[in-house]
């Protein structure tokens, strides 16, 4: 135990019992065996050692890694504070011997930052196969590229360093593709530094150009948005004023209705005026006909009343009134009717019944009755001891005829 040996490409290898756990070709280092009890894990250390005031940088990259169980570590190891040694080569670093005692420094395949077996900062960032990862010593600080990009730092770096790797599974296989120091690491420093810069000036535009883009997209979907509302708000409009024509156009209707409506019932009066006036015409023309009609039959019994030598123009004091022909004429019918049915005949010659018997007469029998009447009041008059015009007015009831002959 305890012994090593340099190789090609200024490594030191840990051997257990004389056997190689690690083996060199130029500067690709591959794991023969696998990590035993935390004090034989397959390491390579670098020749080189620098003091962590100085500046240095060193690149590899992942060629193989054997197994997902398995880590691989990638760092530095300083010398103890103490005696200014280093720890046992094949010390695995994941212990608390190499926290203070003898230092180590080394970025985890499982993207973890760790001092010892304290883990400083857990990036989350991973590596595997085809991964470069950067180491670079400035100002007592060590930082941590993986393809360029920034992992992270691990400061306060103390006494003299050397880079190691230790490989946990067989097969794993790392290859040393840069170890500088003096001017070529400052160079290579500033290089990082001015491609962080570059990074962040890229990773800002890009955020700036993204955020543009979504402000842009927030005033395309303001603007569309806007233009829907529009839409929407003219639809609405759109709609309003056809309800408000359509309400137009009801009422428009409902007012030709009503006028329609009055206008037919002013038609219909004016038709029922027109008819009432047709009719007081009728009537007024009826009734001037009935007035010339009865002008002429006046005239008419006044013309036989002058052939007969009984017509004045004067009117006669002792001549009845209509209505006393007419009771004079239903005084008699009673007794013409009891002789019509005694001689058996239904109906009286030459008499029109009425409801309320009223008779028709001729003109020649309506000058006889009042000839009659008018006699009979002057005989009155003459003989005052006499009966009254009035009962000798009424006619006498006719005796009994006892054969047809003498009825007749």
């Amino acid at each position: 135990l305890g012994r090593c040996s340099t190789m090609p490409g200024g490594w030191l290898l840990s051997k257990v019992n004389g056997a190689e756990r690690t083996m060199v070709e130029d500067t690709l280092l591959t794991a023969l065996r696998g990590a035993e009890g935390g004090m034989f894990v397959p390491t390579g250390r670098g020749a080189l050692e620098v003091a962590s005031t100085e500046k240095a940088s060193w690149h590899f990259k992942v060629m193989d890694k054997a197994s997902n169980n398995g880590c691989i570590f990638i760092g530095v190891e300083a010398t103890s504070v103490k005696d200014g040694q280093l720890m046992f080569l094949g010390q695995d670093w994941f212990h608390s011997t190499c926290i203070d005692e003898y230092p180590a420094y080394y970025y985890s395949s499982d993207g973890d930052l760790c001092w010892g077996n304290q883990v400083v900062r857990s990036t989350g960032c991973t590596y595997g196969n085809g991964d470069v990862i950067n180491i670079q010593l400035h100002d007592s600080s060590l930082t941590f590229t993986k393809n360029n990009d920034p992992v992270g730092n691990i400061e306060n770096i103390k006494g003299f360093v050397r880079i190691g790797v230790q490989l946990h599974r067989p097969g794993d296989k790392i290859l040393l593709l840069k170890e500088l120091t003096g001017a070529g690491a400052v160079k290579d420093i500033r290089g990082r530094e001015e491609y962080e810069v570059r990074t962040k000036q890229k990773k800002a535009e890009e955020e700036r150009r993204v955020a543009a883009n979504k402000q842009q997209a927030l005033e395309e979907e303001q603007a569309r948005l806007a233009f829907l509302e529009e839409q929407q708000r003219q639809k609405e409009e759109e709609e309003t004023r056809a309800k408000e024509m359509e309400e137009e156009r009801l009422r428009r209707e409902e007012e030709v209705l009503a006028l329609e409506a009055i206008e037919e019932e002013k038609r219909r009066v004016k038709i029922e005026e027109e008819r009432l006036r047709l009719l007081e015409i009728k009537r007024a023309r009826e009734k001037e006909a009935e007035a010339a009609r009865k002008a002429a039959a006046q005239e008419q019994i006044q013309k036989i009343a002058r052939s007969r030598g009984g017509y004045t123009e004067t009117q006669d004091p002792d001549a009845p009134t209509e209505k006393e022909i007419q009771a004079y004429i239903r005084g008699c019918l009673p007794l013409r009717y009891a002789s019509a049915r005694q001689m058996g005949m239904t109906k009286l010659p030459g008499v029109t019944e009425t409801a309320a018997m009223r008779l028709t007469l001729t003109p020649q029998q309506h000058h006889a009755i009042k000839e009659h009447l008018t006699n009979l009041k002057r005989r009155a008059k003459a003989s005052p001891g006499e009966s009254s015009p009035q009962e000798s007015t009424k006619p006498t009831k006719p005796q009994s005829a006892t054969t047809p002959k003498a009825a007749q």
